[in-house]
């Protein structure tokens, strides 16, 4: 596990480190063991009470000028927008032995019905931009399973609700 450049191993921990960087790095060892790191996620703090109803709107504006279209990804990145390509994205990456790095959309919210597994010897990436995206384990599943050597890098995410088990 690696957190701000610093590895842990063993069972050294990161207690009460946080991903300056967004950027928490885990890779598995070559073996699949029931002992290892588990990352618990606090939930969300509540929401703020709803603000008083809004004044009517003014009179309408003329319509702006359409919208220029996102930007590209970045090179070698491939776009998840529901949770089922993310998933299938890895499952194809750990049958196949190739390493893939995936796009969330900003805001994005994905709420998982299982752990994502990654059982192979690849790199997987997961990365969102802006405010990020959101993986909720509802507190139903953990976020993620790793095994047999497979190394995953969380970019700009919020991780939230994951279970251990």
């Amino acid at each position: 596990l690696t957190v701000n450049g610093k590895r842990y191993c063993g069972t050294s921990g990161p207690s009460g480190a946080v991903a300056e960087d967004g950027v928490v790095e885990w890779r598995s060892d070559s073996v699949e063991v029931k002992s290892g790191w588990k990352i618990c996620w606090p939930t969300l703090p509540p929401s703020p009470p709803s603000p008083p109803p809004a004044p009517p709107p003014p009179p309408a504006l003329p319509s702006p000028p359409p919208l220029s279209p996102p930007p590209p990804l970045s090179p070698g990145f491939v776009a998840a927008a529901s949770e089922a390509k993310l998933r299938n994205l890895i499952e194809e990456a750990t049958v196949t032995a190739a390493d893939v790095s995936i796009y969330l959309p900003p805001s994005a919210k994905f709420k998982l019905g299982s752990q994502i597994r990654c059982g192979s010897n690849i790199k997987v990436t997961v990365a969102s931009s802006g405010e990020g995206a959101t993986l909720d384990g509802k507190g139903e599943t953990r976020l993620f399973y790793l095994s047999g050597g497979c190394s995953l890098t969380l970019r700009g995410l919020t991780l939230v609700n994951g279970r251990a088990e």
